[in-house]
Order: C-alpha cells, then structure tokens, then sequence
C-alpha cells in the first residue's frame, strides 16, 4: 500500500505531528519525509506493523490537518479480497452457505474500503 503525499504547505508541523504520533519516526525523520513532498510513502516497508485501520485513520488525520494526500496503491486489501475469493470457494464446495454470506459481507466491505 502506498501514501501520496501531494502538499504538505502551510500545515508542515501538523503533517509532522500526525506521522510522529502514527510511526515510530523520531522528528528528524518525520521532518525529512514531509519535506521530500511531494512523495509516496510505501506503507509496508515504511511502517511494517500499521494494519489497514491504522492506515485510514492515519490518512484520516493527516487529510484533517490540511495534507493533500491520498492511497495510490492498496495491495493490502487486495491481498485480502483475494484470500477472502479463496475461502468463499472452498466454503461453496462445502456447502456452508452461512460462511459464505458472511465473507460475502467482509469482501464487499473490503472492496468499499479500497475503493475509498
């Protein structure tokens, strides 16, 4: 997954503030990365234990201090709807048709997310 940080202008120390509370980036870091904007930020090599909710919301608050940001790659979910195809497979093979509707459920709630 990938974070394309367009512009950070007039809200750099917030920018900063929000990747400091979300990473394990000291100030230097954090100070270097959004000043290298704009850039993509590959989210698995960067931040390696940030899951998919932690992403949003770190999207989120950087979005609510004025960054012009947004997902440019979003291999994560997509990684997940694929094994979720899988499953749902095996479990129509199985017949069990209640795991079914509810990995259904979970993929068109995935596919909503990445779509965001």
């Amino acid at each position: 997954m990938k974070i394309k940080l367009k512009s950070v202008e007039g809200c750099l120390i917030q920018a900063i503030k929000v990747i400091r509370n979300h990473t394990e980036m000291g100030l230097k870091e954090a100070k270097n990365l959004v000043d290298s904007a704009p850039c993509e930020i590959n989210i698995k090599k960067s931040f390696p234990f940030m899951g998919a909710n932690g992403v949003h919301e770190f999207l989120s608050e950087l979005k609510a201090v004025g960054v012009d940001c947004e997902i440019v790659e979003n291999a994560f979910l997509e990684d997940i709807m694929s094994d979720i195809k899988i499953v749902m497979h095996k479990c129509v093979d199985a017949n069990e048709f209640e795991v079914f509707n509810e990995l259904v459920a979970a993929f068109e709630m995935a596919q909503k997310r990445l779509e965001q």
